[in-house]
């Protein structure tokens, strides 16, 4: 259960290929209605592809940047990077299989690209410069994550798979010799999770940190396999018990959180987690005696349901600071794979823009106090609305919202500019919610 390129069903790469161009994707965005008790909206967006039919999303940063790979008229795949409505290419090594699974702050992606004699290398991306990471001593190699210091984590081939970390120009093998073993997954903090295998039979979690290799052991199973570890040292994962199927889990400096194997009000498979502890991984949707699989985020034990781009299936890979959610899902016609970017939005994210403009008029003495509890009283109703659910009722005090602005124009208690400036960012803030009415 060592990962290699041979896993790829289970790292998003199904049989996708890509061009050497950009493209700028008009964006298609739908709303997901929540359960009623999650208190809010999902917006999902298809990112679109590079001229072909299929893209998987695998990391986001927390400038709301994406890599993964996607597919082009050329039917190749190549590594993209997407950034605010725009995938670009990165086309590594000139190849025509590439994935790009990882990247930090600072715009450094990772991932491996095939070679011309059709082996997997691992690389380094940094605005527009390729490292081949591939060291000399190894045939094949992959690089699945970066931190903001430039240390990556992966794993190379050398007669067998051998977790590493690329950091300062150097390679650093985190197993001893004989293991086979592979980095998932590195913090801020260097800290390092992955799998390996003893010769007990059995595969381990590992936890590296500063030269030393921490056992996670198996949880009493057949295997125990870290995805991501948040700045706080919090690893998610999934393990399979003697029981066999599989269960997802947040490991915490020694105590294991069960969070269940996917059926309603569990997550199956824990993907990512973030520094606030949200988890996203796999959840399992049942309408009747038919069951899908969605994309799930878990938070302080609720699960809620990501939804798809119209399709019956999605999973999310990745999840940033803010709360963003990257992965995959089927569209309306459950025949393309579509690169998917998930956010959940509250009332507070739709009415939160217009609070502070109102907020900033009164105190610059633009606008009276009166007028100004008046219009915040109605974007409290409008982020109320949006909290239950309701993005039709959310637009029609919205439309209210903006009537009520050009009354306060016409009797002279705002002036004309700063209504036009309200009014432009409650239209914003309907269309945001359109989809969903």
């Amino acid at each position: 259960m060592v990962f290699s390129p041979n896993h790829l069903s289970a790292l998003g790469r199904a049989d996708l290929r890509s061009t050497g161009f950009v493209i700028g994707v008009a964006a298609l965005v739908l709303l997901v209605s929540l359960a009623p008790a999650a208190s809010a909206l999902v917006l999902v967006t298809d990112l679109g592809t590079l001229g072909g039919f299929h893209a998987s999303a695998l990391g986001i940063n927390n400038l709301g940047q994406v890599v993964g790979s996607a597919q082009t008229a050329s039917d190749e795949s190549h590594a993209f990077l997407w950034y605010d409505g725009r995938m670009i290419d990165i086309n590594v090594f000139d190849s025509r299989d590439s994935v790009a699974f990882s990247i930090n702050d600072l715009g450094q992606v990772v991932g491996w690209a095939r070679t011309p004699s059709d082996l997997f290398h691992a690389f380094l991306w940094e605005h527009g410069q390729v490292t081949d990471l591939n060291p000399e001593t190894a045939t094949q190699s992959i690089a699945y994550d970066i931190n903001v210091a430039g240390q990556v984590a992966g794993g190379v081939f050398e007669l067998y798979w051998r977790a590493v970390t690329w950091s300062g120009g150097e390679m650093i093998p985190l197993t001893p010799p004989g293991i086979s073993s592979s980095a998932a997954a590195i913090n801020d903090q260097g800290q390092i999770v992955g799998v390996f295998s003893p010769g007990d039979g059995f595969t381990h979690g590992f936890l590296w940190e500063d030269g030393i290799l921490r056992d996670l052991g198996t949880f009493g199973g057949y295997a125990v396999v870290p995805r991501d570890i948040n700045n706080l040292g919090q690893v998610v994962g999934y393990y399979v018990p003697m029981s066999l199927g599989s269960r997802s889990f947040l490991w915490d400096d020694g105590t294991v959180t069960d969070l269940g194997i996917g059926v309603e009000g569990e997550l199956g498979y824990a993907a990512a987690i973030n520094d606030a502890g949200e988890v996203a991984g796999l959840m399992t949707v049942c309408e009747g005696k038919v069951c899908y699989t969605h994309a799930g985020l878990w938070e302080a034990g609720d699960v809620v349901d990501l939804g798809t781009l119209g399709g019956t299936y999605s999973e999310s890979r990745d999840i940033n600071e803010f709360g963003e959610i990257v992965g995959l899902s089927y569209d309306s016609t459950n025949l393309l794979v579509r690169a998917a970017l998930w956010k959940v939005t509250t009332g507070s994210d739709v009415s939160g823009p217009l609070v502070v403009a109102v907020e900033d008029l009164v105190e610059r003495g633009a606008f009276g106090e009166a007028q100004g509890r008046a219009l915040l009283s109605s974007l409290g109703a409008v982020a109320r609305q949006v909290d239950q659910d309701n993005a039709c009722g959310a637009i029609r005090l919205l439309d209210a919202f903006i009537r009520q602005v050009g009354a306060f124009e016409t009797a002279g208690f705002l002036a004309s500019g700063d209504a036009l400036a309200l009014s432009d960012e409650a239209h914003a803030a309907i269309d945001s919610l359109s989809s969903s009415c």
